[in-house]
């Protein structure tokens, strides 16, 4: 343009200037002058503005909107929450059957309390029965420990001479001990035959304190599953009820996320 009006010279007439202006002006891009929010004529028609992208379409926020130069970050924050209202529904449909599940199933389990205390009845009678056979067996203990003191007996048994009284007895079978037999054992413990009552009866007391810790270790488990037998009908429903809140909170999630993107959409798209 100003090499153009240097070659007229100082000679050139006012129309031949006025000529190459009129003509300049015709190169001039067109987006020069559009203004973001204006209107314009032809729909997807693209320009830049301020170094921005802008289509010649309907701004989206706008209610009877015309055709007008609007940012494509506008455009494109309203298809993103588009995207955020057709995922919010499907969430909230999902929801409505994932929760009419779970309350289905929390129903089931409540109905199976009653069976649940039952079976923690039975396990608690299974434990009155083990403490009352250790009781049992803790008396007959104290009474056989009586008998030994009173008769000096302090000999310590264990495992090894109650297997092979079990091999030479073989109960409930054999009830008598025979001569070989006794010969057997005296050797064997180096005792003497007239003694061999209080190794029996220190072998028992042996036995019976196996049996009472067997018993008591019954009773404890019997209390244990009757507790959990109890308790697991709410353990599963707060199971399901820890899977409900789960199920709504990515719901919530999700209106979070609607409420942002309704909030970008309306900063992008204000002209």
């Amino acid at each position: 343009m100003r090499n153009s009006l240097k070659q007229l010279g100082r000679g050139a007439t006012l129309f031949a200037a006025a000529s190459l202006l009129m003509a300049a002006s015709a190169v001039i891009p067109a987006e020069a002058a559009n203004k973001a929010g204006a209107a314009c004529k032809k729909a997807n028609e693209k320009t830049k503005i301020g170094g921005d992208n802008y289509l010649c379409t309907k701004n989206p926020i706008v209610k009877n909107a015309r055709l007008t130069w609007v940012w494509v970050g506008c455009l494109q924050a309203h298809n993103e929450y588009l995207t955020s209202v057709s995922a919010e529904k499907k969430a909230q449909e999902k929801l409505a059957a994932a929760l009419t599940m779970f309350d289905l199933d929390i129903a089931t389990l409540k109905a199976k309390q009653p069976e649940f205390d039952n079976l923690a009845i039975d396990l608690e009678k299974k434990a009155v029965d083990w403490k009352s056979k250790a009781t049992q067996a803790a008396a007959k203990i104290k009474i056989l420990k009586d008998q030994l003191a009173a008769k000096n007996f302090t000999q310590k048994v264990d495992k090894s001479h109650l297997d092979l009284l079990r091999t030479v007895l073989k109960p409930p079978v054999d009830t008598t001990i025979s001569a070989a037999d006794t010969t057997l054992l005296t050797a064997r413990w180096a005792t003497t035959a007239d003694k061999l009552e209080l190794w029996f009866d220190a072998i028992q007391v042996f036995a019976l304190e196996g049996q009472v810790e067997g018993y008591l270790k019954g009773e404890k488990q019997a209390l244990e599953s009757a507790k959990g037998a109890r308790a697991e009908v709410s353990k599963q429903v707060a199971e399901k009820e820890r899977q409900k809140s789960k199920e709504q909170a990515k719901v919530e999630d999700l209106r979070a996320d609607l409420k942002s993107q309704l909030a970008l959409r309306k900063m992008a798209c204000q002209a």
